[in-house]
């Protein structure tokens, strides 16, 4: 998240690490950080995220299932189907 940028006179965002992202050279140097992508602005949405996900799990307990990532997509569909 800290590679994106904004151009203020456009309001295009850019993407530092993603070569189709990236800004060209007559915008670069004007990019500023996002204000949502600074360190202590994520920092305190991952906190608040780990605060909030026990209570949002506890809520939604009776329909949420856990799902092994590894498993093939034909046993998934099998399994949600039953």
């Amino acid at each position: 998240m800290s590679s994106r940028r904004l151009d203020p006179t456009t309001g295009c965002e850019y993407n530092l690490e993603v070569e189709a992202l990236r800004p060209d050279e007559s915008c670069s140097g004007r990019l500023i950080e996002m204000a949502q992508d600074k360190e202590e602005v994520i920092k305190k949405r991952y906190e608040t995220w780990r605060q909030q996900k026990v209570t949002v799990e506890e809520n939604y307990k009776a329909t949420v299932s856990s799902i092994a990532s590894d498993r093939q997509i034909e046993d998934l569909r099998d399994m949600l189907a039953d």
